[in-house]
């Protein structure tokens, strides 16, 4: 009979098989699913059983693996990457398969028998750290051992943590990709007694009563006797069987049958010894439950068929029933982004238009200038020095009146294009549903106005006494005298000497014309210098904002592409869909997960999804994916802002500094492009070479503990001084780290992120010693985007503060991007209120 129902699930597995080969190839779903097929067919040709070890965070998996495998091989103590399930089993060597997806092109890395090197590319591909968001495209990871301690037909998967980090993600890998496909399943704790009821709601999520559960109660070997003034009161092993007990109790609470029954397994994953760790009693108790259990295999292994043809049914259905949708909206779409692509191009054209515009006033005024300066050498200048003349000739007032008129319209004209190029950049912004202040950075330039003195002063006025003077003779022969006198040193020959009445010379006004050149020239080096200064940031500004407008259409036109070309090959999905309809119930309602989709769907476009609802299991994978998209594009939009950050600053050297190295290296990997080279310097080490003191320094700094933070500041030997000349030389980024410690997840209303923000600003400007600017550029804290986003929109948003229909919209606006839940979503309005009266009060005491 067994044979049957081999052969049945066999042929049944095959058919759809070849159905799927002879579909398109281009259907990443279908690909998909022909790996789990694939899967299925090989576990059902061989005697392996699967076993799924999960449990919280810390419960000691990947240790308990480590010596079922006999030898170190996985890495412990990580943060495992998101997307892939790791199999460990016997193998004749030491091996470690790194299986792709099929669309990454990637064929299987194979590393052999070095069991250094499998080490490293475990952590390389299995950590969230080194392949975040799973951005190698990681399918499966398989280890192999020549010294396995256990049945060597048992494999084990090991899963993420159930509350690690990206909780809902790793749930959805644990029960959608792992247990179905297991034939048992392995729940691992420990003795800590806080985490009883979460592990019980994790077991009684995660189990099934279809398939047999082996609960292993793990660190044994951190029981001490309880010792008192009398002796000793208990042993370890009375308290060993205390934990015992208190589990056993734990399970008959749980809801399911397979729960209540299952046997308990103590060990010591960590023992020196093999005695000691007590994992020969588990090794017996898995075959034994995989003998009691091995005449239901392959009624599991046609529910598991079952399930991923009605997934697939689903699917196909959905996407069939779309088609005509998709393909007239996918070229209604590529219409209105020619309109997009148009406004994009007007920025370009408007940026091009005021630089040349600019450019060519700059040379205006520099051309009028000089001819200014020419006149005035030409009319006044004699020998080596100026006269002072008590009129101003009209060319000069003239030329002047131009460089004080051009001067102004030149900066009227600048303030103005900027004024356009954001109404441009807005309206780019409201077609692709763009933060408007996420990509533009709208600065105050102001405005430069040139006023050139005429340099006047008053000469006082002298009374004169009669004198005589020489007055030179009309007649050629006085012209004759005077020749030979000077001929001969006779000064008076050819001269009439003439009497010159007593007279009064009033005041006069007279200009100097020394002091005018340096008006004129103070007037023109105020204009070149705002230009110099003012027109570089706007024109970085600008072109930052058309880069990353240009960035999501591109985006938006890969996404329409891919919709357009993805529309007709679908319809001829149908014979697909046929095959598959044969192996499924036709008294089922088809249609009811295609309206849940839908159901959910329209829910996160109204109001957002939380993870709690993912928790709860109220959505499906595709709802869930929209919240995992929003928070990657949170980050790909916090490490643009820091990119801009690198290159405003101008400064070629770019480093990391902090007394915990470990959140430096951190902070690096998350927020910086892998082949930038960046510096890290550890301030908890003495003095090393320090780089260049012109350079980019990014100096974290932790907002737990503020107290401390101010001593490292202003009294580490050799590093303060050194700080001080990169804010006189260069540019530091103060990073407000560890803020995830000020959070209150009980009670978000104890939440103190407002208060540390503000008390670590004052510590930060004392050290500038009132130098204007602002003390923070970017705020970290570690992987939770939300906190960071929020504070940076604090620090360079103000129009949030201005009406309450702004902040509103600023809330809305946070809860859409991060699906916050309600109580994220009133303590975002708290911490907006918080910021805005600290802030109100700041400025009345300054």
């Amino acid at each position: 009979m067994m044979d049957v129902a081999k052969l049945n699930i066999e042929t049944s597995v095959n058919d759809v098989l070849m159905t799927y080969k002879e579909a398109i190839s281009d259907m990443s779903f279908l690909s998909e699913s022909k790996f789990r097929l694939e899967d299925l067919k090989l576990r059902i040709h061989s005697n392996q059983v699967r076993i799924a070890v999960i449990g919280i965070t810390s419960s000691g998996k990947s240790t308990l693996l480590n010596a079922i495998l006999g030898e170190r091989l996985l890495p412990t103590r990580v943060a495992p990457s998101s997307g892939k399930q790791v199999l460990c089993g016997y193998g004749e060597s030491f091996r470690a398969d790194i299986i792709f997806e099929e669309e990454t092109g990637k064929d299987t890395l194979i590393i052999l028998k070095d069991i250094r090197k499998i080490q490293t590319v475990l952590n390389q591909y299995g950590d969230e750290k080194f392949n975040p968001g799973n951005k190698h495209g990681v399918r499966e990871i398989h280890v192999y051992s020549p010294v396995f301690k256990f049945n060597h037909d048992l494999v084990f998967v090991d899963t993420p943590g159930l509350d690690a980090y990206g909780l809902g993600v790793h749930e959805e890998i644990t029960l959608k990709m792992v247990l179905p496909t297991v034939d048992m399943i392995m729940f691992l704790t420990n003795v800590k007694c806080d985490s009883d009821q979460q592990n019980l709601e994790f077991i009684d999520r995660a189990t099934s009563d279809v398939k047999p559960l082996v609960v292993v109660q793990n660190k044994i070997d951190s029981i001490e006797p309880k010792i008192t003034k009398n002796g000793v009161e208990k042993t370890k092993e009375d308290i060993r069987k205390e934990h015992y007990h208190r589990l056993e109790k734990l399970l008959a609470l749980a809801k399911k049958k397979s729960v209540k029954a299952a046997p308990i397994v103590q060990i010591s994953a960590k023992a020196l010894t093999w005695e000691k760790t007590n994992l020969k009693s588990l090794s017996a108790v898995l075959d034994q439950q995989i003998s009691v259990n091995t005449a239901h295999r392959y009624s599991r292994f046609e529910t598991q068929f079952l399930r991923e043809i009605e997934s697939m049914e689903n699917i196909l259905s959905k996407v069939l029933k779309d088609v005509s949708q998709k393909e007239r909206e996918s070229l209604v779409q590529k219409k209105i982004l020619t309109t997009w692509e148009q406004h994009a191009v007007d920025i370009k054209n408007a940026l091009n238009m005021v630089h040349n515009e600019i450019t060519d006033k700059i040379t205006c005024v520099s051309r009028i200038c000089a001819e200014l300066l020419s006149t005035i050498d030409s009319e006044y200048k004699k020998g080596t020095g100026y006269i002072n003349p008590e009129v101003i000739s009209s060319s000069v007032t003239s030329r002047k009146r131009n460089l004080e008129t051009e001067i102004s319209r030149t900066s009227a004209f600048f303030n103005n294009s900027i004024s356009e190029i954001q109404k441009l950049i807005a309206v780019s912004c409201n077609d692709l549903n763009l933060q408007e202040s996420q990509i533009s950075r709208k600065e105050i330039f102001g405005q430069v106005n040139v006023s050139i003195s005429n340099a006047q002063r008053v000469v006082k006025g002298a009374y004169h006494k009669q004198t005589t003077r020489l007055v030179p003779q009309d007649s050629f022969g006085g012209g004759v005298k005077r020749f030979f006198g000077r001929l001969f040193g006779q000064d008076d020959w050819g001269y009439d000497e003439v009497v010159v009445p007593a007279y009064y010379d009033p005041d006069k006004t007279i200009y100097d014309i020394p002091v005018l050149i340096q008006e004129i020239k103070k007037g023109y080096a105020q204009f070149t210098s705002f230009f110099s200064q003012k027109y570089p940031i706007f024109q970085q500004n600008t072109e930052f904002s058309i880069n990353f407008i240009e960035q999501e259409l591109l985006r938006k036109k890969n996404e329409i592409d891919c919709i357009f070309q993805a529309v007709l090959p679908m319809k001829t999905a149908g014979n697909v869909l046929k095959t598959l309809r044969k192996y499924i119930n036709p008294n089922r309602p088809h249609d009811d997960i295609q309206k849940q989709s839908v159901a959910n769907v329209k829910r996160v476009e109204q109001t957002g999804l939380s993870r709690e609802d993912y928790q709860a299991r109220e959505v499906d994978k595709l709802t869930y994916d929209l919240f995992l998209h929003a928070q990657y594009h949170a980050l790909d939009v916090h490490r643009s802002l820091i990119k801009s950050m690198i290159q405003e600053s101008h400064l070629k050297e770019v480093c990391i500094a902090g007394w915990d190295p470990e959140r430096t290296a951190e902070f690096k990997g998350l927020f910086f492009p892998e082949d930038l080279k960046i510096r890290i310097i550890d301030f908890s080490m003495p003095k090393t070479n320090l780089p260049n003191s012109k350079i980019l320094l990014f100096l974290l700094i932790n907002a737990e503990q503020p107290g401390s933070m101010k001593n490292r500041l202003f009294n580490s030997p050799g590093y303060t001084d050194w700080l001080k000349k990169v804010v006189s030389t260069g540019k530091i980024v103060w990073v407000m780290d560890s803020v995830r410690a000020l959070i209150c997840e009980e009670n978000p209303n104890e939440d103190h992120l407002v208060e540390a923000f503000f008390e670590m600003r004052k510590m930060i400007e004392a050290f500038y010693k009132n130098t204007s600017g602002n003390a923070f550029d970017v705020m970290a804290c570690d992987r939770e985007l939300y906190y960071s986003v929020l504070l940076h929109e604090l620090i360079y948003n103000d129009k949030i503060g201005r009406t309450e229909k702004d902040r509103q919209d600023f809330v809305y606006e946070m809860s859409t991007v991060f699906a916050l839940s309600n109580e994220r979503l009133h303590i975002t309005g708290k911490y907006l209120n918080d910021y805005l009266l600290i802030r109100k009060e700041n400025c009345k005491n300054a």
